[in-house]
């Protein structure tokens, strides 16, 4: 009985501590529009698959590696924090916006939206079926890392992180994406190693 009560026990042991937190996937890239404006590509695992909770929120790339207030555990995958969970901005019009203070966080959250398969995008000129709620400034600022992330139906999560540093670094042809620079083709790679 023992042994039993012992097996089932590490058996829920092991599922509470892997089963509860989704896998966090780079299947997120980042690359600068032949506008100059910076272009966000999801790749989701299936062509058919479902992508829902898409988001991009920044925070002081010198405060931390993760966003403040974020809405996902772990520092990637994660959604930016909502208006009235940053600091600094008072949402009753008593303190400062988020237009008068050129640090606050710049982003959008669409969690009732869903996509089928690969999108590409502005990074602040999301598609319009999505219904974003935008916040901040609506453009990148230096100093900042940006998180962009989605989840899939199939029980991940995705995400980069970037600055407009490393957008700057990219040659023609790069793209942003798992923490370094990589080609086009790359990327493709990457996505299907990771799936």
């Amino acid at each position: 009985m023992r042994r039993v009560c012992g097996v089932a026990c590490l058996a829920l042991g092991l599922t509470a501590v892997t089963g509860c937190t989704p896998p966090d996937l780079p299947l997120v890239a980042v690359r600068n529009g032949e506008d100059g404006q910076p272009v966000a590509e999801l790749r989701p695992c299936g062509a058919d698959e479902t992508v829902s909770g898409m988001g991009l929120g920044s925070w002081p790339s010198a405060e931390s590696d993760a966003p403040v207030g974020e809405a996902a555990p772990g520092p990637a995958g994660s959604a930016p924090p909502s208006p009235a969970a940053r600091p600094g901005v008072d949402g009753s019009g008593g303190g400062r916006t988020a237009e008068e203070d050129p640090e606050e966080d710049s982003g959008w959250e669409a969690w009732d939206a869903t996509v089928h398969g690969r999108v590409v995008f502005p990074v602040f000129s999301p598609p319009p079926a999505w219904r974003v709620q935008t916040f901040g400034r609506q453009r990148l600022l230096p100093g900042r890392t940006y998180s962009l992330s989605f989840r899939g139906s199939g029980g991940y999560r995705a995400h980069v992180h970037f600055t407009v540093g490393d957008l700057a670094s990219l040659r023609p042809g790069q793209v942003w994406a798992d923490d370094r620079a990589m080609s086009e083709g790359d990327f493709d790679a990457l996505v299907d190693d990771k799936c």
